[in-house]
């Protein structure tokens, strides 16, 4: 039985295939689809059979993935089955929300062999019998993260900004029209627009 399923994007295929063999030099039976589906199988089924037999999903996180509608497709397939999800960052990128709170190991931040441990570490306390990176093998922590930046944030912000914008417009487009219709009060009107521009931009 595979243990662990990796998701990735075929961008990032040498980092996944660095991961797999790491794993599988510690017997962690890792699961990845360049290895494990062979010419002749049918990669749907294979790739099913994967997901179904494995207790535990690593999905390489990265610009490419996050936008591969297979790599949703596996990661919403166990999410759904209540099957552990571990993120591994390669490459900031907006995260679907249901992976924004999980815990996650930074290999983006961090040199390789300093996240792996973690990595190594996270895994055996989910239950993934790995043998131990050294004679000693303590127990390496993951550290104080911040969460996995969600998609929408920053168009979110894009959108607060324009429609402040268009109102601060559509304040100036009717006092321009009231001085057209009332030029006697010119002055006084002069006053009022900029009160009326700076309480729209605030």
């Amino acid at each position: 039985m595979a243990r662990i399923f990796i998701s990735y994007s075929r961008t990032d295929e040498e980092f996944a295939r660095r991961l797999a063999s790491d794993l599988d030099g510690l017997r962690g039976d890792a699961w990845i689809d360049v290895d494990d589906i062979h010419p002749t199988e049918d990669w749907a089924d294979t790739i099913h059979r994967g997901l179904n037999e494995s207790q535990l999903m690593i999905v390489v996180v990265s610009p490419a993935s996050m936008q591969s509608e297979n790599v949703s497709q596996e990661w919403k397939y166990f999410h759904k089955r209540k099957k552990t999800i571990l993120p591994v960052l390669l490459e900031p990128a907006e995260v679907h929300f249901q992976l924004e709170n999980l815990q996650y190991v930074d290999f983006c931040s961090q040199d390789y062999d300093t996240a792996f441990s973690q990595l190594h570490s996270e895994l055996r306390r989910q239950g993934i019998p790995l043998e131990p990176l050294s004679a000693r093998d303590p127990s390496v922590q993951i550290p104080a993260q911040p969460s996995l930046r969600t998609r929408g944030r920053e168009s979110h912000s894009r959108r607060v900004y324009w429609v402040i914008g268009m109102v601060a417009v559509l304040v100036l487009i009717g006092i321009a029209a009231l001085l057209l219709l009332n030029p006697d009060n010119h002055k006084g009107s002069e006053t009022t627009a900029t009160t009326a521009t700076q309480a729209a931009v605030l």
